[in-house]
């Protein structure tokens, strides 16, 4: 089967396309169109392929292998070999990839050369694009190639893509020179990159808009990089002014003094804390007071403990009861958290009759056993009850 021949090296910005199907593959993989020529773009370099329709049919996915793009159709298709079909691809989702790549190889360009690392990889995600690096790259200076690359988008300089021979190639410096097959394609942003690349870019820097370098992050023996260029960055933008716009009313603080409001509401938050813990020791002691001498079983039926609160009175408890201290705490879910221990009981038993009793989850240990189940207060003292065991129930 003849190559195909690759519009999109062409022209990166066409649309439309005629073609002649060459041949129909069915596979266990799928319903796939071989054509004579192709705009769509296969997965390759990092990017994304193309997706968009075969006349009114939606082709889904795109690979290439040994110079023959294949189409990958949504559902069978009623196209024949031999057949004239005009293709379409998503020129949004075409130009949102190209937006990332190129952003990608402005910023690759930079640290390249500026630090000489080497982006080992590359992915344009769903969430953000992640470029890796063999070297480490801080805070600091990841800002600082951010503002550089910017600029680079503001001179909005022509990007340029050539095949070029063994003999020229030979004579050049530019990344990712290592043994390539077949033709290789260089991609040129004068004064920032110079790389052999697959895939279709913007036209001149200025399409691919702000460039924003989310994070930077450790990774392997270097770090990793995620980025958003474009529409992709500005919605990203879109939904953070949401976020703070949302957080700002509900802390009646401005959008620019939303962080210092947060950490007076964490300062706050602390405070409470403290008083909080200082309350629950009160209420542990006055319960345990509640106990009468003498007693062996005891179970406790709260409201709002959390789980080191259930757990303290439990251990409180055992003090004054010679067998079993069980505590329940309900949250506002109608959860109950709970907490059986004893010194002489085996406390696996009793967890495991709960569990399968009222719907729980929990384990532990022949002394203590500790978990979450369901069912209201009625309900789980009549499950203690049945344990064989005369429980005093304090609420």
């Amino acid at each position: 089967m003849e190559r195909t021949i690759r519009l999109y090296d062409e022209d990166s910005h066409g649309i439309e396309f005629e073609a002649k199907v060459l041949e129909v593959v069915r596979n266990d993989k799928g319903v796939f169109l071989v054509l004579n020529q192709t705009l769509f773009f296969p997965e390759g370099g990092g990017q994304r392929s193309d997706i968009g329709f075969i006349g009114q049919e939606e082709v889904v996915d795109v690979q290439e292998k040994d110079g023959i793009v294949y189409h990958k159709m949504k559902s069978d298709t009623a196209f024949v070999k031999g057949e004239a079909v005009t293709g379409t691809i998503d020129w949004e989702y075409r130009f949102f990839n190209m937006q990332q790549h190129s952003g990608e190889h402005i910023v690759s360009g930079l640290i390249c050369g500026r630090f000489g690392y080497d982006n080992v990889g590359f992915h344009v995600g769903s969430e953000a694009v992640t470029m890796d690096f063999n070297g480490m790259v801080t805070e600091e200076e990841l800002r600082q190639i951010e503002w550089e690359a910017n600029m680079a988008v503001a001179k909005n300089i022509e990007i340029l893509a050539e095949y070029l021979d063994k003999e020229q190639l030979a004579a050049m410096t530019y990344r990712s020179k290592k043994e390539i097959e077949g033709d290789v394609r260089i991609v040129t942003i004068p004064g920032y990159d110079c790389c052999a690349c697959c895939a279709p870019h913007v036209e001149r820097t200025g399409e691919i808009g702000m460039i924003k370098l989310l994070s930077v992050n450790k990774y392997k023996s270097g770090v990793r990089i995620f980025m958003l260029c474009g529409m992709r960055a500005l919605e990203y933008s879109l939904q953070l002014e949401k976020q703070v716009n949302e957080i700002s009313v509900l802390l009646s603080a401005k959008q620019n003094q939303v962080a210092d409001a947060v950490k007076r509401l964490k300062e706050e938050n602390s405070s409470l804390k403290g008083v909080i813990m200082n309350q629950v020791q009160k209420l542990i002691l006055c319960k345990v007071n509640e106990i009468p001498e003498g007693t062996k079983d005891v179970c406790f039926l709260q409201k709002g403990l959390d789980g080191n609160g259930v757990r303290q009175l439990a251990n409180a408890s055992l003090e004054k009861v010679s067998g079993v201290s069980a505590v329940f705490s309900e949250n506002a879910e109608g959860m109950w958290q709970y907490v059986v221990t004893s010194k002489e009981e085996d406390c696996l038993k009793i967890g495991k009759a709960l569990n399968a009793a009222l719907d729980g989850r929990g384990g532990g240990s022949a002394a203590m056993v500790q978990g979450s189940l369901k069912g209201d207060m009625e309900v789980i003292k009549s499950c203690m009850g049945e344990l064989g065991s005369q429980f005093l129930f304090i609420e």
